[in-house]
């Protein structure tokens, strides 16, 4: 199957949960080395510098580049000087059917092009909704955690992104088309 197909059937078929999302700045003691999270992450780094280790590579994000984290990868972050990070984050689950979207697809983890005003705005009506008590406050967040998503594929190379376990995910596909 065409991976541009696969591709669109997972994204169309996309169910994400958040769980967390905030605005802060990070302690000089903001440090966590070698865990392997059960939620994906979202980090849009607004001011600030730090370290992050997703994987087997390492990264020095700069102010204006957003940043995923899948679950399931291993991971460390860091302070690395007396300006720490001020980001938006956000902690979230991303799954086709019942499958951890992570464990079908290797995503590039810094998207390169990136609005800062869009996705300031984005993070900003995310965490807002975050707080709110409102009934509709938690369905709005999560629209705006798939504008977030969106906008992250929309700037990444797509012909970066790895299948992985392509047999199952070739059946997977066939159920989801059926349906």
């Amino acid at each position: 199957m065409d991976n541009h197909v696969l591709l669109t059937n997972y994204l169309s078929n996309l169910k994400v949960d958040l769980f967390m999302a905030d605005y802060n700045l990070c302690g000089r003691d903001w440090r966590d080395l070698d865990y392997t999270p059960d939620y994906s992450k979202f980090y849009f780094i607004c001011d600030g510098e730090g370290w992050l280790k997703i994987g087997d590579r390492e990264y020095y994000p700069k102010p204006g580049q957003l940043f995923l984290m899948p679950e399931g990868v291993k991971q460390s972050y860091s302070c690395i000087s007396d300006q720490p990070f001020e980001k938006y984050w956000c902690h979230f689950s991303a799954k086709v059917g019942d499958i951890n979207l992570f464990k079908m697809l290797e995503l590039s983890h810094v998207c390169r092009e990136v609005d800062p005003h869009v996705i300031q705005e984005i993070f900003s009506s995310l965490t807002s909704h975050m707080k709110s008590d409102a009934v509709y406050a938690h369905l709005l967040a999560k629209s705006k955690l798939m504008e977030l998503f969106s906008y992250f594929i929309m700037n990444i190379d797509v012909d970066e992104i790895t299948f992985k376990n392509l047999s199952s995910i070739e059946k997977l596909t066939k159920i989801l088309t059926y349906i």
